[in-house]
């Protein structure tokens, strides 16, 4: 993903979700091509490489974010807390149970063999038809988004990602459907409901993170700051030098606070104290004590 190869690497996965034939070519040897192979691409982002990931022109104009399913949870750390009542344990033994029924079905339906061509790398999966059930609701979500995305429309600035939701909802109902029945022969109207779920979460899921776009890295460093402040000195005045040694660890210098508190000043959260306010029993040139809220 270089910045020389990023249109090359994009175009070549967007061919793989696509199911285009892939073409290789190395020196000393003729081209290859490649057919009917099976694909999978899982991505785990840490959130600054994802905002730019993001907000990346080329990933974007090119197609290959609009063919991702992503997801952005909150954070749950500070919240994962260990506990050993009667009732978490029963909780987690339900949760192991469930999880080693699937891993067992995951394990069959590998071990099943492929349906392939001659050649056994080459993949010939059989047609899943719609059940007239599933087409009628696949219809009529399409239409639904599709009607989003006119102008000042609500999905009008993911035109991308929204104009593939309804075939992400049958990939996804389609999977569901041989997960449920590996010998299904039609797609029922219960996979289809479930992909269309799926895939309207995954479009709201867009929806939010484009429309938060990327975060300013300044003002991210000033919230940090205010929500380091509220807890520990509300009510009262402080100076820089109680922040720079024992305040966040990424904004502990003296610079870095200079800047964020004019940042805070702009912003209302803080207010300018007048010259000589005595803080910590001493005489201050600069401090600043938080606003009240509403």
């Amino acid at each position: 993903m270089g910045r020389d190869n990023q249109l090359k690497t994009a175009a070549g996965l967007s061919k793989l979700w696509d199911a285009a034939p892939l073409n290789r070519t190395r020196a000393g040897s003729p081209q290859a091509t490649y057919r009917h192979r099976r694909g999978a691409l899982h991505l785990m982002i840490q959130p600054g490489i994802a905002e730019e990931v993001l907000r990346n022109e080329v990933l974007r104009d090119q197609g290959l974010m609009s063919r991702m399913l992503i997801a952005w949870p909150t954070s749950r750390i500070g919240q994962r807390l260990i506990e050993d009542s009667d009732v978490e344990v029963q909780k987690r033994h339900r949760a192991e149970k469930r999880l080693a029924t699937f891993q067992a079905r995951v394990s069959a339906l590998l071990h099943r063999p492929p349906p392939s061509h001659d050649d056994p790398l080459e993949l010939a999966p059989r047609l899943l038809p719609l059940s007239t059930e599933a087409r009628a609701l696949l219809i009529q979500f399409a239409n639904k988004i599709e009607g989003a995305q006119c102008p000042n429309g609500e999905l009008a600035h993911i035109t991308g990602f929204a104009s593939k939701a309804a075939e992400q909802a049958a990939r996804i109902a389609g999977v569901l459907a041989v997960f449920d029945d590996p010998e299904a022969r039609e797609l029922p109207l219960r996979a289809m409901q479930c992909g269309v779920k799926l895939s309207a979460w995954y479009v709201a899921e867009a929806q939010r993170l484009m429309d938060a776009g990327p975060v300013d890295e300044t003002l991210a460093q000033a919230q940090l700051l205010l929500d380091w402040l509220k807890p520990r000195l509300s009510g009262q005045p402080f100076d820089k030098r109680m922040i720079v040694s024992p305040g966040p660890a990424k904004i502990r210098d003296s610079k870095t606070v200079e800047r964020l508190l004019v940042v805070l000043v702009q912003y209302r959260h803080i207010r300018p104290l007048p010259l000589g306010t005595v803080v910590g029993g001493h005489v201050t040139s600069h401090s600043w004590e938080l606003c009240a809220y509403e």
